[in-house]
């Protein structure tokens, strides 16, 4: 952002990432107030509101139902304590490295309330990676941003990271409409 606003001072500046980098675009403009000041809007697609939970998330998601258990229901049912061991473990061992590297673990979903920049959370409601529940959860925490400046669009059918191949004209159409209304002067 610092780059940006030094090569390019009358243009105004979006943020937009999938995944872990639309978490980081909301991380770096609700914690570093000469970021939230350049930035004029954030786009976030299948965001999640903390690490620990998206890593909680796959291990029970992908890893026991669907590599492990085959969708087989009774066979989940009897490894889910396994499972529950599993990740109480892989938790610990996530958290531990991402508190030695980076001194704490970022967190969206504690950060996102400071801020009042103009956000559009989009997400896939087929994601198996990070649930659509941590975008309505941003959602509901960014309190900082004005009525009419926050949105949010589910697309149905979509994986993660895949609303534009699920959808891609609805999806320009809200991405370039949104980016438009706060960045073009």
């Amino acid at each position: 952002v610092k780059w940006a606003r030094k090569k390019m001072p009358k243009f105004g500046i979006s943020l937009v990432g999938t995944s872990t980098g639309g978490s980081a675009a909301i991380l770096a403009v609700s914690e570093d107030e000469e970021t939230h000041k350049a930035v004029r809007c954030i786009v976030a697609e299948n965001a999640f509101a903390s690490p620990e939970d998206v890593m909680g998330q796959t291990v029970d998601a992908v890893v026991f139902r669907v590599l492990i258990c085959k969708e087989n229901a009774m066979a989940y049912t009897f490894l889910y304590p396994i499972m529950r061991a599993v990740q109480a473990v892989a938790m610990l061992k996530i958290t531990w490295e991402l508190k030695r590297r980076y001194q704490r673990v970022a967190r969206a979903r504690e950060s996102i309330g400071k801020m009042q920049t103009p956000m559009l959370l989009l997400h896939g409601q087929g994601d198996k990676i990070v649930s659509c529940q941590d975008s309505k959860l941003l959602y509901d925490l960014a309190k900082g941003v004005r009525e009419g400046d926050l949105d949010m669009w589910v697309c149905k059918g979509a994986e993660h990271c895949q609303i534009w191949d699920k959808e891609p004209a609805e999806f320009e159409k809200r991405v370039v409409g949104f980016l438009e209304r706060f960045t073009i002067e």
